[in-house]
């Protein structure tokens, strides 16, 4: 498997193409939220995740979906911002 990542910081126009091999698989396994079923699968794969040790794979999938729902549920369940004066009583 073949990766091509374009720099997102100084330079937008680098590109490296990097070989992908078992190691970096995970990140494939890992699939944008798009249906409410999608969400729900996540939401138990985070459980099954939870308390996994920064910067191991587990951990790395565990950042990645938690960050996959989140932007899920800004889109699907927003919430209105809270009144400091009602929040604070």
């Amino acid at each position: 498997m073949w990766i091509k990542w374009i720099g997102t910081h100084k330079n937008y126009d680098k590109v490296d193409v990097i070989r992908c091999d078992k190691e970096c698989r995970m990140a494939g396994e890992v699939k944008p939220i798009r249906t409410k079923r999608d969400y729900e699968a996540s939401l138990k794969e985070v459980e099954r995740l939870w308390g996994a040790k920064a910067g191991t794979r587990d951990g790395d999938r565990l950042d990645l979906l938690a960050t996959l729902i989140d932007d899920y549920e800004a889109e699907h369940y927003p919430m209105d911002p809270l009144d400091p004066i009602k929040a604070h009583q």
